[in-house]
């Protein structure tokens, strides 16, 4: 049964990370179909591997996945495929703003599991809320690109965005929370 969770787990990451290519290919081809199928398959392994149930944010995503799935399947109009992308992280902003009415923010629970016991000080927790609310930020900018380009863009400048573009930007984004953090860690100012 593990086996069967981390081949899932892997399979996963790779066709969510290949999504963007699979729809793209899929509506060229004019067979979008097989990106429907493709989503489906994203879903369902969300569900075997254990990640659709563990987390509020995981949930969410399942829940909007489907529904796009849904919508494509009423209206017949492929480009509901190309809202996931956007639903992914308006799924993920959802769980960060609410985790800010909360005492916990989602970096913090996150910061908290390589962080010694010692060093999670008020600081730290304002420090976690701060880069909880940058990312609130970056994932709302980033969903509503991705949104706005399925919507008006042509299919290849989509792509590029939301299979390459965005995860550099993402990268980037931690890269320089990583370097924010080293700073801090140091005794920058906070």
């Amino acid at each position: 049964m593990k086996i069967l969770k981390l081949g899932s787990s892997a399979l996963l990451w790779i066709l969510t990370v290949l999504y963007p290519f699979i729809i793209y290919m899929a509506l060229k081809s004019n067979t979008p179909e097989y990106a429907f199928a493709a989503l489906g398959i994203i879903l369902l392994l969300k569900i075997i591997s254990g990640q659709a149930g563990d987390r509020l944010s995981s949930i969410t995503v399942t829940v909007l996945g489907i529904t796009v799935l849904i919508l494509f399947k009423l209206r017949g109009d492929p480009v509901y495929l190309m809202f996931y992308p956007s639903f992914v992280a308006y799924g993920f902003l959802a769980v960060f703003v609410f985790s800010l009415t909360g005492s916990r923010s989602a970096v913090e629970r996150i910061a908290s599991l390589s962080v010694k016991k010692e060093e999670i000080t008020d600081d730290f927790k304002r420090y976690c809320r701060r880069v909880t609310q940058a990312w609130c930020v970056f994932m709302f900018l980033n969903g509503t690109c991705a949104l706005f380009l399925a919507l008006f863009a042509h299919r290849d400048i989509w792509v590029i965005y939301t299979g390459f573009i965005s995860y550099i930007l993402m990268g980037l984004m931690f890269l320089g929370e990583y370097i924010i953090r080293i700073h801090v860690r140091k005794g920058g100012n906070r």
